[in-house]
């Protein structure tokens, strides 16, 4: 049986409320990979995480989460699981492929929305009492997906699962009780991106064209003007952090920080979605070598 072989990467969105009231919470969104079959018409799957800071717990009032998928090489199958129960808490709760781009609304590209809506959050007959968002992650959706005939012999290239930082959010009823009865909900704003990690079947190893200890190849396509790419990889299993830089010397996103396994690439993204036009540095930095990409965005 023709078989593939996967990595697993976390990846974190941290979203800074606007509201004067709860200017110090942030929201924290993450997608982790649970589990995935290395076979034809295995099983790949996703938890959807979410957590606050500085206000806990927070009343969910809305979310929507955008989760990036190649259609080619893998089927949505469904939610099957999460911490919110939609009917006793209140919420409408949605999640399903689609085809184009959430941000522009035109393009080519498949994903999957989860939309959460607390239209009948609140005391009174009727209406149920919310999902609260703690200090630690809880999920708000575990997400199936089945791994297609073509998902055999891929490589990180072809395959990844992203959360679009472009149109992902996240809403929170305004009071620091806890109360949903304001019905104001405080919505969420993307500013940085923390270990935001693709999750990808790893490249065949082959011959690695090492610069020493490591092979850090320049970043595709540059200039870009949405999406570029990379693959790390290492000699020796160790740590490594990789990090975007303005051309300030401002971070801008942390892409990775933790172990990487030797002899094998591994595969990374840059969403500039968020960020503006100009020259970046990308830096990836192990225990004993440290590496600089340059890359350009043009919006």
């Amino acid at each position: 049986m023709a078989r593939i072989r996967r990595s697993g990467y976390l990846l974190v969105l941290v979203a800074l409320l606007s509201s004067s009231s709860v200017a110090a919470q942030t929201s924290q969104l993450k997608a982790s990979l649970v589990s995935t079959d290395d076979f034809e018409g295995g099983k790949v799957v996703l938890d959807v995480l979410a957590k606050v800071t500085a206000i806990s717990p927070s009343t969910l009032g809305s979310a929507t989460i955008d989760i990036d998928y190649s259609s080619d090489l893998l089927t949505f199958l469904g939610v099957v699981g999460s911490d919110i129960n939609p009917s006793a808490d209140g919420y409408s709760f949605s999640a399903g492929a689609l085809t184009g781009d959430p941000v522009s609304g035109d393009g080519s590209g498949d994903y999957v929305r989860i939309a959460v809506s607390g239209a009948s959050v609140g005391p009174g007959f009727g209406q149920g009492p919310g999902f609260d968002v703690q200090s630690a992650y809880g999920n708000l959706a575990r997400l199936e997906f089945g791994i297609t005939s073509a998902g055999v012999g891929a490589s990180a290239s072809d395959l990844d699962l992203f959360i679009r930082t472009g149109s992902a959010s996240l809403g929170f009823f305004e009071n620091a009780a806890n109360n949903p009865a304001t019905g104001v909900i405080v919505e969420s704003t993307i500013s940085e991106i923390i270990n935001a990690n693709d999750i990808s079947l790893a490249i065949d190893d082959g011959d690695l064209a090492f610069e020493g200890d490591y092979l850090f190849d320049p970043p595709y396509p540059n200039p870009f003007n949405a999406l570029s790419q990379f693959d790390v990889a290492v000699k020796e299993a160790q740590p490594v952090v990789i990090e975007v830089f303005d051309a300030v010397g401002r971070r801008v996103a942390k892409l990775h920080d933790g172990p990487l396994a030797p002899n094998q690439r591994v595969h990374f993204r840059l969403d500039g979605t968020r960020l503006g036009s100009g020259i970046y540095h990308v830096r990836a930095r192990g225990k004993e070598f440290s590496a600089v990409r340059s890359i350009v965005l043009v919006k």
